[in-house]
């Protein structure tokens, strides 16, 4: 008899915790302009390795450290700040170095320097980056850079060559690029690279080939996307 009620007493604990535990509220914190947040419209963020929090706004990238905000922008004298402030997408290489699409070229942070390396769109260079206008960037299983632009296509930057490789759409080519509006760019967990375009679907890339497998939608195929 004793067992049982020991039993029914914890029994009864238990589902007493259980109901309190799902009565507890949800609290967020909120954080911004008094933690010294350099802009409200946040458009990427990711935690690097050592910890920190790394914020992509529309005016600066920002560092936090759990307690306050340390923001990098653009000066205009000071050739190793960062191109421009409008940050699109961040993404961190094995180094710790942060690779930064921005809508000013890409930068390269170095987390030992503090200081950031720019690559830029030049007319006169076939070799630069497409475009400046850079929306997001992914690091693929060789640590290349994969580079998404507004309106001129993919680059693949091959860093440890310094060297960019341009893939656009040709009408032509029917394993070109689907959509010179790339949007994103993403590694699975094989390795295999993907790109999200705005008006021609997903684009799955082949190394070997250096062509592009697109899948768009159908209205006819209700198993398509």
């Amino acid at each position: 008899m004793r067992g049982l009620k020991l039993y029914l007493i914890l029994f009864l604990q238990a589902i007493s915790i259980r109901a309190f535990a799902q009565e507890q509220p949800l609290h967020f914190q909120h954080i911004g302009s008094k933690e010294n947040l350099s802009e409200l419209n946040i458009n990427s963020m990711i935690q690097g390795s050592r910890g920190f929090i790394w914020v992509g706004t529309r005016d600066g990238l920002n560092r936090y450290d759990g307690d306050k905000f340390r923001i990098f922008r653009n000066d205009v004298n000071d050739p190793t700040s960062i191109s421009n402030n409008y940050i699109n997408h961040l993404v961190e290489d094995k180094s710790g170095n942060l690779w930064i699409a921005t809508s000013g070229g890409i930068n390269k942070f170095d987390r030992n320097t503090s200081r950031f390396t720019h690559f830029l769109h030049s007319d006169k260079i076939a070799n630069s980056l497409a475009s400046n206008f850079t929306v997001n960037v992914a690091l693929d299983k060789n640590g290349n850079l994969w580079i998404a632009t507004l309106k001129d296509g993919v680059d693949e930057f091959i860093i440890s060559q310094h060297k960019f490789i341009h893939y656009k759409n040709n009408k032509e080519q029917p394993n070109s690029l689907s959509d010179d509006n790339a949007r994103v760019t993403y590694v699975d967990s094989k390795g295999n690279v993907w790109i999200g375009t705005a008006y021609g679907g997903l684009n799955l890339f082949n190394p070997k080939t250096k062509s592009f497998a697109s899948v768009k939608h159908d209205e006819k195929d209700s198993c398509n996307i």
